[in-house]
């Protein structure tokens, strides 16, 4: 019989969403996120191949700063701070609702353009979802730093020995 004790993932969940919420959020810097149409160049630059990640979070910010336009960008802070509450520790719902803020914000923006999304945009949200479950976790576990999972993880291990040997 397999128990919490033989599985690192199991102990660990925390870490590993975290872990690939982070690789998500960058991976999608580097892929293509919107094919963009000509009716929609930035300031009259062309893009052949589409708009890869790090292109987008430029143009986003710049667009947000400069025309009060784009605050879907503001979904990239929102998931940072979401990241840096779950290495604090936080035991709250504080990063939940954060990473579900910054996973729904996007779809304000989805519904407004008719641009065909690419692989990158649909990374990033990912990204978003993985610190959701991850939130969503440390909630339910009531504890979020990984010592503190392997500490639960024994402890309901132990319970159910006790409680089985009984």
């Amino acid at each position: 019989m397999i128990t919490d004790d033989d599985l690192f993932i199991r102990k660990d969940l925390v870490s590993w969403l975290v872990t690939a919420s982070l690789f998500a959020y960058v991976a999608s810097f580097v892929m293509p996120v919107v094919d963009v149409r000509p009716s929609l160049l930035f300031r009259g630059r062309e893009y052949p191949h589409g708009i890869i990640g790090v292109e987008a979070f430029v143009i986003a910010f710049w667009a947000m700063v400069s025309d009060g336009d784009s605050f879907v960008w503001l979904a990239n802070p929102t998931y940072w701070f979401a990241i840096v509450l779950l290495f604090r520790g936080s035991v709250s719902f504080w990063p939940l609702t954060l990473s579900v803020i910054a996973l729904l914000s996007p779809f304000l923006m989805v519904h407004s353009m008719n641009e065909t999304w690419l692989l990158g945009y649909y990374t990033w949200l990912l990204s978003f979802g993985f610190s959701a479950a991850a939130s969503l976790i440390v909630l339910w576990r009531g504890c979020s730093t990984p010592e503190q999972n392997i500490a639960a993880s024994n402890e309901r291990s132990t319970k159910k020995q006790s409680q089985a040997e009984d």
